[in-house]
């Protein structure tokens, strides 16, 4: 025999134990199959009650898995036996501690930490003391202060990160959340630059989002002195989830994507790769900030939602 248990995390489950336990017959059924396991026409006999009405009582309890059938042979065709399935079902009334096993594990990882990148065109970084290597010179990107980088800005190319997803220990999985400030890669800054920002999660194309333009103007709220005025300033922040009905940016449905497509029993690690397409129609460039430049004090910020086990 087994147990059951059901919260409020199913509602569906919890109401169908709630209707087969609504019934005193059913109830008295549960009760005789507990010590036998009787055909349904002896428990018609006991609870003298017609032989459809008995069926109807057998089925629902079925259906809910408190009750199992079995078709055996009889003098005259078959009989349906049944048998008990659950010695006892646990009904978790308390709302808060569903609530509280929901957890959300966030990294907010440094935009020069990634681990792969393919970079070409117009591109730099700096960080909040002054400018890292070579501007437009694709090698900078390998130099190792690049950890270091505030604002990183190229032309094409990608930049790829891995987040750890040990905490999965913990629980099972609900959705990702992901968020970053970027814009497009203008000369000086031109609001009307747009360019085609695609996201990608351990290689599967979550969305491309065209960003309207490189914004400039005013000062980014957090960037430092002695930033230069007549360069990018802000960008917009994005905001993806990924669960199990589909991927969302800014809580619109914009792909099929679900968290089953990323396969990430598979690692240890997610990959997120930002970048713009080869073939992308707007290819005019990316600025990615640190939580030291722009307007959002975040880097690449990944929220984990996972329901605990513990």
């Amino acid at each position: 025999m087994k147990s059951l248990s059901v919260n409020f995390n199913d509602i569906d489950k919890m109401a169908s134990y709630a209707k087969a336990l609504s019934s005193e017959d059913r109830i008295k059924i549960l009760k005789i199959t507990a010590n036998s396991n009787p055909t349904v026409n002896e428990l018609s006999e006991s609870l003298s009650i017609p032989l459809s009405t008995t069926a109807m009582h057998v089925k629902v309890l079925e259906e809910c898995g408190l009750i199992l059938t079995r078709l055996e042979p009889a003098v005259r065709g078959t009989k349906k036996v049944c048998f008990r399935n659950v010695d006892d079902i646990f009904i978790d009334l308390n709302l808060q501690q569903e609530e509280n096993k929901h957890r959300c594990h966030y990294i907010n990882m440094p935009i020069g930490s990634y681990v792969n990148c393919e970079i070409s065109g117009t591109c730099g970084m700096a960080n909040e003391n002054s400018h890292i290597g070579i501007l437009d010179n694709p090698q900078t990107f390998y130099y190792p202060d690049h950890y270091t980088a505030q604002i990183i800005w190229f032309e094409k190319g990608f930049l790829e990160y891995r987040f750890p997803l040990d905490i999965l220990s913990f629980g099972d999985l609900t959705s990702f959340d992901l968020s970053f400030e970027c814009c497009s890669e203008a000369p000086s800054y031109n609001s009307y630059w747009p360019s085609d920002i695609t996201v990608w999660m351990n290689n599967v194309e979550l969305h491309t989002w065209t960003s309207p333009g490189d914004f400039g103007g005013r000062s980014g709220k957090l960037n430092p002195g002695w930033w230069p005025h007549s360069s990018t300033q802000y960008g917009l922040l994005r905001s993806y989830k990924i669960d199990s009905s589909g991927t969302y940016c800014d809580e619109t449905l914009v792909s099929s994507v679900t968290l089953k497509d990323l396969e990430v029993t598979k690692s240890p690690y997610l990959t997120v790769r930002i970048g713009i397409k080869e073939d992308a129609e707007n290819s005019r460039g990316i600025n990615i900030f640190g939580e030291k430049f722009g307007d959002h004090p975040q880097s690449i910020l990944l929220g984990i939602e996972y329901n605990s086990k513990i």
